[in-house]
């Protein structure tokens, strides 16, 4: 079943609670919400193994997906390769310091919703995000993507993609933060694995062994040669954040190591930017406020979430 609706909406009543914070020229022309429900029977051995063992299901469910594109002049703010951090003292303008307290109400609030989710639910809504990710014609006709390591807990479960990915013989970029995480500076490395790592690939996630930094999260060893990636190398760039909106904007940790980086994949001489899918947890959508934005933080193409693709089309 499909049900359709298409709203206009005035841009001075959409802003009327954040003006301060939002430019004219990024007034919202128009939503399109799609809402479909589905039904999928899944049985034991029908996914492979190899992308996931929390993939396989036996029962048949009912999903309902909602699709929102948001249209608007720009699918990027006014980007600003300084001031990147939520550092009240560097703000630029009176608004950086109400932004700045915003975002941090904002992220309490999205850590309280996180921690009450237990492992099997950020199992299984990893899952779906998945799914709708390998069915996108971006990331099929994607030769590279950039995919991130994911934390112990409290985060979308990454695995599943690092391994489909794996299987269907597309590069793979993950971050190297490194040791100095004040810098707050993030570089995408190539995977690279010798006959002996892709061997155990098939066993086992191939950062299973790779050690552990500061958030535990796996980084590349030192074992493994160091391909950077330039702009133009990467075509589909999965990226994590805390809380999105249907603006297709997203909150980060507060550090800007992806605000950076992507500043650095989409500047003006880039050869090709990357497309860029936000992925997160139903908990994690805002839907009662907008995010707050800087002039650094850039609008994502897309937004997946368990049950909501978002979808931003600039004019």
């Amino acid at each position: 079943m499909h049900r359709s609706t298409t709203k206009l909406i005035s841009s001075s009543l959409l802003l009327s609670s954040s003006s301060s914070f939002f430019p004219a020229s990024y007034s919202l022309v128009f939503r399109h919400t799609t809402t479909t429900t589905t039904t999928t029977t899944t049985t034991s051995g029908s996914v492979d193994p190899l992308v996931s063992p929390f993939l396989h299901t036996h029962n048949t469910k009912r999903r309902t997906f909602h699709t929102t594109t948001t249209t608007r002049h720009s699918s990027k703010h006014n980007n600003n390769n300084n001031n990147m951090s939520d550092d009240p003292s560097t703000a630029t303008n009176n608004n950086m310091e109400q932004i700045v307290a915003r975002k941090k109400a904002l992220r309490q609030k999205i850590r309280a919703r996180i921690k009450t989710l237990d492992q099997t639910t950020i199992l299984q809504e990893s899952n779906q995000v998945w799914e709708r990710l390998f069915a996108l014609p971006q990331y099929q006709a994607a030769k590279s993507v950039g995919l991130f390591l994911s934390m112990p807990t409290g985060e979308i479960h990454t695995d599943p993609a690092l391994a489909h990915a794996l299987q269907h013989d597309k590069k793979i970029y993950v971050p190297q933060v490194g040791k100095n995480f004040e810098l707050a500076d993030m570089e995408l490395v190539q995977v690279i694995l010798d006959d002996n790592a892709q061997n155990k690939a098939q066993e086992e996630i191939f950062h299973a062994s790779w050690p552990r930094n500061k958030w535990k999260i796996p980084e590349p060893p030192a074992s493994m040669p160091i391909v950077t990636a330039q702009p133009g190398d990467i075509d589909v760039l999965v990226v994590p954040g805390l809380a999105f909106d249907q603006n297709g904007d997203r909150l980060g940790q507060g550090k800007g190591y992806y605000d950076r980086f992507i500043e650095r994949m989409c500047a003006d001489d880039a050869k090709k930017p990357p497309f860029l899918v936000a992925v997160g947890l139903t908990a994690q959508l805002v839907v009662d406020e907008n995010i707050p934005v800087a002039p650094y933080d850039r609008r994502m193409d897309m937004v997946l979430l368990p049950h909501e693709l978002i979808t931003v089309v600039p004019k």
